[in-house]
């Protein structure tokens, strides 16, 4: 309490002494109200409580987010190496195709481009007959495939071509957003709202009382500085009073109307009026 008056009494004298210049009190409170450390430290606890409390309002509203990716491939994704041929057909109750190749059947790639099954290879060819393309049967003779289907070996297989199971994945973009909004929490939200609230009303008690705790500094530190300058003051006129007794008496004794212990007495006086 010592360090602060002694703090408040500085400011308010200081400035008193170095610029000569009279200061009253609401000059002085706005002085203090102003360089007080204290104070300020007060005053930033309340702006850290209202964000705090408006952080923790915020956790009634939903919480929205977005991430994005990015990622380069140098080649593309094929699942196949090459076309293939699947075999097309229905199953009897033996378990085997109607086409009259099994379902156990593996087709192996051969070197011109053909699968070979167990039973058979499709391997018809065409030939060109008055300019017109021709099938050519298993044992390479021409046949019209509307009389004879029979022929047509891979009319029972589909071709599954090697670019339709081929996947560009040079560029690759990964995105999305999210909406999360808390519904209930127990009651989490409601009192973390409330503390929060809370923590905001005692910081600003506590700047108002720092702020009344102050000017009740200031206020005393003024008057008593006040006291002083009428206390030095009535020194003054003590001192100048007691040294025309003194002079008076000198007198007096120079006339025999008084002793010299009177005289003393007069001096001891005056030595207490200079101190």
């Amino acid at each position: 309490m010592k360090k602060i008056l002694l703090i408040t009494w500085c400011v308010c004298c200081i400035p008193y002494l170095h610029a000569q210049k009279p200061m009253d009190l609401p000059e002085c409170r706005q002085l203090a109200l102003e360089n007080n450390k204290s104070l300020k430290i007060a005053e930033e606890n309340v702006r850290a409580a209202q964000s705090l409390s408006k952080a923790a309002f915020a956790q009634f509203f939903p919480n929205i987010s977005a991430y994005g990716s990015y990622l380069y491939n140098q080649k593309n994704l094929s699942l196949l190496g090459a076309d293939a041929h699947l075999p097309v057909g229905v199953l009897d109750g033996n378990g085997n195709f109607g086409t009259g190749i099994t379902s156990t059947s593996i087709p192996t790639p051969n070197a011109d481009g053909t699968f070979t099954f167990e039973e058979s290879a499709i391997n018809n060819k065409f030939t060109l007959i008055d300019g017109k393309p021709v099938p050519l049967d298993a044992q390479g003779k021409p046949f019209d495939p509307g009389k004879n289907p029979e022929n047509l070996q891979w009319r029972n297989y589909a071709l599954l071509p090697k670019d339709a199971m081929e996947f560009d994945i040079h560029n690759i973009f990964v995105g999305g957003i999210s909406f999360v909004q808390p519904l209930f929490m127990g009651g989490k939200i409601v009192q973390l709202n409330n503390i929060a609230k809370s923590n905001q009303k005692i910081a600003e008690a506590r700047v108002q009382e720092k702020t009344d705790e102050l000017l009740v500094n200031v206020d005393e530190a003024y008057w008593r500085v006040v006291s002083l300058e009428n206390k030095v003051q009535l020194a003054k006129e003590y001192r100048k009073l007691v040294a025309e007794l003194d002079k008076n008496m000198q007198a007096l004794q120079e006339e025999g109307l008084a002793t010299k212990a009177d005289a003393l007495k007069i001096k001891v006086k005056l030595n207490e009026a200079d101190v």
